[in-house]
Formats: structure tokens, C-alpha cells, sequence
């Protein structure tokens, strides 16, 4: 008999014990979700040292922020949400690549050039080979020189011909047309990518690509 009255006391305090757990949980739960609402609230703000603190905070909950930083994502604009976009890929859960696909479809209304190419080196960073498929077929239907960069370095990373290929013209044609500071980028670029130091020379770096290259394929310089 004073054994079950003593195993029914147990089991009380047990289950009051996990009461008392599960609504400190939800409080804690609770003002997390506040604090995750105040700092999106801030995310655009034009006072810099409040708009980073509000960035770190958002990092620093982690997968706890991604729910509403999804939905900024996918119904703010400008500057808050391509913000929200960059921080969700710094948290970097898999989970949120559905969703990013989503986005990157989405045409009514599209997002900005901006947002998209971010989204594509998310998801290329996050989920690398799933994606070749998906960037092969934009890259190709893509208009936005921004998206179409975006894409095709990731391609590139990932060994495709075509990524490879567009990048190199890009550069090329830096190396015709643009500044100096511009050809410089693309000389860097080119000798990373082929392993060979042409300088801004276009028509050295034209004649190897056509007469050359096969010696040196894609190999990175030391």
C-alpha cells in the first residue's frame, strides 16, 4: 500500500515536473519569436550598427529564425529581403531549398536580378550536384546577365562545360571592352580557371583558348 501511494506521488511530481519543462520551453520559445520579429522589424534600417546587430541576432537563433525569415523573403521587398535571403543561406539548413526553388520560379512577380543570383549560389553552395539540372536549363532561358553569372559559376564549380564556357566569354569580352580595373578581374579570373597567365592580353588569351587549351584543361594555377 505505501508503495503506491509512493510510486503515485512520483509519477505526480514527474508529470508536474514536465509541465513546468514544457512551459518554460514555450515562454523561452516565445520571446525567441519576439526577438526574431524585432530584428527583422530593423533588418533594412538605414542606421548600419542597428541593422548588423540585427543581422547577428538573427544568425545567432539559427534554424529558430528561418520561418519568419522565410516569410520576409517571400513577401517583402527591396533591401529587407534580399537581407533575409542572405542571412538564410548563412544559417544554411537544407530545409530551406524547396522554398528557394520555389522563389527562383515564382513570376508573379519574379524577384529582382539581385535576389535570384543570390538564391542560386545558395542552393549551388548548399546542395551542389542536386541543382546542375535545374542551372543547366536557366542558363540557357536566362536573360538577366546578373542571374546568368550567377549560374554559370556555379556550373563551373561543379565541372560543366556550358558554366565554363560562358564564364570565359564574359571575360574575354571584359578584357575588350571594359576598364582596366575590370580586366584585371577578368585576367585573374581566366588564369584561376585555366592554370596560364596571359595578362590582359585578349589575343594571346584567344589564341591559346583555340590552339592550346586542350594541353591545360581546367587546370587551377598553383
Amino acid at each position: 500500500m505505501n508503495m503506491t501511494k509512493q510510486d503515485n506521488s512520483l509519477r505526480r511530481f514527474s508529470l508536474a515536473t514536465s509541465v513546468l519543462v514544457l512551459i518554460v520551453a514555450g515562454c523561452t520559445s516565445s520571446r525567441h519569436a519576439t526577438q526574431i520579429h524585432q530584428a527583422i522589424a530593423v533588418l533594412d534600417s538605414s542606421d548600419r550598427v542597428e541593422s548588423s546587430n540585427a543581422a547577428s541576432t538573427l544568425h545567432q537563433f539559427g534554424i529558430e529564425s528561418i520561418p519568419q525569415l522565410m516569410r520576409t523573403a517571400q513577401t517583402d521587398t527591396g533591401r529587407k529581403r534580399s537581407k533575409a535571403i542572405f542571412i538564410l543561406g548563412q544559417i544554411g539548413d537544407p530545409k530551406i531549398c524547396p522554398q528557394f526553388e520555389d522563389l527562383l520560379k515564382r513570376d508573379d512577380p519574379p524577384l529582382p536580378a539581385i535576389d535570384r543570383a543570390i538564391i542560386i549560389d545558395i542552393l549551388g553552395e548548399i546542395g551542389g550536384k542536386t541543382y546542375r539540372t535545374l542551372f543547366i536549363s536557366m542558363l540557357h532561358s536566362e536573360t538577366a546577365p546578373d542571374v546568368k553569372y550567377a549560374l554559370a559559376n556555379r556550373l563551373s564549380a561543379l565541372g560543366d562545360e556550358s558554366g565554363t564556357i560562358y564564364l570565359t566569354q564574359h571575360w574575354l569580352s571584359d578584357l575588350e571592352t571594359q576598364t582596366d580595373h575590370r580586366q584585371q578581374l577578368a585576367a585573374i579570373a581566366l588564369k584561376k580557371l585555366y592554370g596560364v597567365d596571359f595578362g590582359i592580353d585578349v589575343v594571346r588569351w584567344r589564341k591559346w583558348l583555340k590552339e592550346d587549351k586542350g594541353a591545360t584543361q581546367h587546370q587551377p594555377a598553383p
